[in-house]
Formats: C-alpha cells, structure tokens, sequence
C-alpha cells in the first residue's frame, strides 16, 4: 500500500496527468488487441469466436456491481464510504460472491437456449466466465480509494500491464489449442489481478 502524500499541484494538473496516463495506456492496449486478435484468428475458428462472444456478453450483462459505476457512487457518498468501510466491503463481497454462483448455477439453463453450440462447452466456459463478478467485487473499494486520492497513473499502469499479460495468455493458450477458453480465461485471471494490485496500491490515510 502507498503512504504518499497526496499531489500538491492541484486537481487540474493531476487530472490532464491522470487522463493522458489513462488515455496512453487504453490506446497501448487497442493496438496490442488488435494485432493480437489477428494472430488468435490464425487459430481460432469463427465457431469458437462466437461462443466465446457469447459467454463474456453474457456474464458482462448479468453483473450486479460494476466496479467504475459502484466507485462513482462511493467517491459521491465518501463519507459514508469510510466510516462503513469494512462493512461495505462485506456487502459487496457477497453480492459478488452470489452473482458468481448465481451464473455458474443457471450455466445450464443459459446454454439450453444456445443449441447452436456445444452444450458441454458452453456450460464450462459460462461457469469460468461466472467467476468474474467476484473478482470484480473485490476491485471496487480498491479502485475507489485509489481514484478518490487522484492515483490515476497507479490505476493505468496496472491497467495497461495486467490487460497486456492477458493478451500474452490469450494467444500462449490459442497456440496450444484452448480454443475458445483462450478468450474467456485471462479476462477472468486479469480482474483477479487487477484487484490484488489495486488493494496493494491504496492510499493510506
């Protein structure tokens, strides 16, 4: 955790810092994505492309707690914020933690309505993929305290690695056929990450 004081040269300058840190490494990032996807499409058939779409499209719409809108709320409410911390943090572990078995129970049900692709495969990838709301639980306070002390490059140089590993991952696994779990794996590896980093990286009081 960081113990540093905080940025002393007002919000305006940290934030043009913080938006071009943000901005460099999203940009970094589509560049790499790109070249990347073409390399997995030497590997990958359109048939596992799809199901894969299909599995992070779903999870991403079945996800309660968003970790950016939930930190929009808390930096709006930081007072009760800190004096629930722990509280909170309790809260939306749960919430997480059910919207995680929530998915991976009706992983079944959901792939019933897609016969078009391989049940057994879409019902293992869905429960990995169903993992990702917990990790994504586990991001919100981190990130919060992080942007509500103005820690913008933190967040995008732990953005832009751990996005970058992910991409490593995806084409390692699409080399050695993994096929469509290439794609849904390290996104799911990456928010774990991401929030173990992010908690280390806090600003401490």
């Amino acid at each position: 955790m960081s113990s540093r004081k905080l940025p002393s040269d007002g919000f305006a300058k940290v934030a043009v810092s913080g938006t071009a840190w943000i901005v460099s490494q999203s940009i970094l990032n589509k560049i790499v994505t790109l070249l990347s996807i073409y390399i997995i499409s030497l590997r990958l058939s359109p048939a596992e492309f799809g199901v894969a779409i299909l599995t992070l499209s779903i999870v991403k719409f079945s996800v309660i707690l968003p970790p950016l809108t939930m930190s929009d709320v808390l930096i709006a409410k930081q007072d009760n914020y800190k004096s629930n911390f722990s509280n909170l943090a309790n809260l939306i572990f749960r919430i997480g933690l059910i919207n995680s078995i929530l998915i991976i129970v009706t992983a079944p049900l959901i792939a019933f309505f897609y016969s078009n692709y391989t049940f057994s495969i879409l019902v293992g990838l869905i429960m990995v993929a169903g993992l990702r709301p917990t990790g994504e639980a586990l991001a919100v306070l981190p990130l919060t305290n992080l942007r509500q002390h103005l820690l913008f490059k933190k967040i995008a140089l732990i953005d832009g690695l751990v996005q970058f590993g992910a991409t490593l991952i995806t084409i390692i696994l699409a080399f050695i056929n993994a096929g469509a779990l290439a794609l849904v794996l390290p996104q799911v590896i990456a928010v774990f990450v991401k929030s173990y980093l992010y908690k280390k990286s806090q600003f401490i009081e």
